[in-house]
């Protein structure tokens, strides 16, 4: 994998797969990350996210901890489960018990398990690239 992760740079060899059951936010994610990855894809709720990283094999799958349907952990666990070396990165609103952030504060259990990051919606327009080079960097994308 050619590439570096600073903002503004060219991550387009990861494909990523967008999962949030509300559209508009996908748009927003989608329109952020521009032209620095290959958005693959989108769905509206966890089945459907299943569905389309089994079909689709994204490098990232970036996903609401609290999709419809199955909900985002148990669907990290499925598109694990059936593609290991895909990266997931859930993302929380930053009151959630599950955010790095408050697991740290709290006796709350460790975070979700299936997941490789965790990330605070909030914290899209700033650190989504960022999030997605070190999880990309944790082993190398091979197409």
């Amino acid at each position: 994998m050619s590439c570096s992760y600073p903002a503004g740079t060219v991550m387009a060899t990861l494909s990523i797969l967008i999962a949030d059951g509300d559209h508009e936010f996908r748009r927003l994610v989608r329109r952020h990350l521009g032209r620095a990855v290959l958005v693959v894809g989108d769905a509206g709720d966890a089945v459907e996210a299943v569905r389309l990283a089994e079909r689709l094999h994204p490098d990232v799958v970036l996903m609401d901890i609290s999709m419809p349907e199955m909900g985002g952990p148990e669907a990290a666990r499925r598109i694990k489960a059936d593609r290991a070396e895909t990266k997931v990165v859930l993302l929380s609103p930053a009151d959630d018990p599950r955010t790095p952030r408050n697991v740290q504060r709290s006796s709350a259990p460790p975070p979700v398990l299936h997941a490789d990051a965790v990330l605070a919606k909030e914290k899209v327009r700033v650190g989504i690239l960022a999030q997605i080079g070190r999880v990309a960097r944790r082993r190398r994308v091979r197409r």
